[in-house]
């Protein structure tokens, strides 16, 4: 099992089975925590990947290359339809649903990388980022008005990528404030707060420390602030719905486990 995500109910979790790493198909399938077992959803067959939730559990959101191209689909769980939302040559990757389940926010992946919104299955995408650099991995907010995503120049020698910030209302965007720090992004590496203000980012210091810090959405003058403390290396922050604590990965003596401390620190 990979890709794995909570819903469409409470404590269920979704995720994509395949039956070895390079099978040519897989299946999106639901654990039930009253049943113990996994009840797989009804899809047209193909390599499906990284499924997600509206958060009302009505629209499930995946990529497949089902149509013989990876292309973004929309599941209608009371339906139970598959919709293919994008026919394009290019790539569609790393869907991120509405809460209300209206629109998706998603990667296409062709010589560059874009963010696109698509508001209703089967309608035009409309792109929302441009230009030479490339857009991905994006994560949108809990109330759907915000996006975070990496952008990595096309035309810098040294290609390390940025985390931005765009409102989806204006499209205005601006990079995110570490004051120097570097944020570790080959992982899961932003996760925002239930009230869309903060994120919260695993990054280095100039000592070569990594740690997890909490950085407001729009800049003040306000530096990041540091929670964890610990020696070791801490990736993949994970805010609690109720806010009040953050899950990372914590890697230290030859050792990975999972971590959760106050979201004060």
């Amino acid at each position: 099992e990979i890709f794995g995500s909570f819903g469409p109910g409470k404590d269920e979790v979704t995720v994509c089975q395949l039956a070895t790493s390079t099978s040519p198909t897989s299946t999106i399938a639901v654990w039930s925590p009253v049943t113990r077992a996994y009840a797989p959803l009804m899809l047209p067959r193909g390599r499906h990947q990284t499924p997600t939730w509206s958060s009302d559990g009505r629209f499930l959101a995946y990529t497949s290359n089902a149509s013989g191209n990876r292309d973004l689909w929309i599941y209608e769980k009371d339906s139970g339809r598959a919709i293919q939302a994008t026919r394009t040559p290019e790539e569609e990757k790393e869907p991120h649903t509405s809460p209300d389940g209206s629109s998706v926010a998603f990667a296409r992946e062709s010589r560059t990388s874009h963010l696109f919104i698509s508001d209703r299955p089967g309608e035009a995408s409309r792109e929302i980022t441009r230009g030479p650099d490339l857009d991905g991995s994006l994560i949108m907010s809990r109330d759907g008005n915000w996006i975070a995503f990496l952008r990595r120049s096309s035309t810098e020698a040294v290609n390390k990528p940025r985390i931005f910030v765009m409102s989806l209302s204006d499209s205005v965007m601006h990079p995110l404030e570490l004051g120097g720090l570097e944020p570790q992004t080959d992982r899961h590496y932003a996760s925002w707060s239930p009230d869309n203000r903060e994120l919260v980012v695993s990054a280095s210091d100039q000592n070569g420390n990594t740690d997890i810090y909490r950085v407001l959405r729009e800049p003040d003058g306000t530096p990041p602030a540091r929670i964890t403390i610990d020696p070791g290396i801490d990736v993949e922050p994970s805010w609690s719905p109720d806010g009040a604590s953050i899950a990372y990965l914590h890697m230290g003596e030859g050792q990975s486990e999972i971590w959760v401390v106050p979201a004060h620190g």
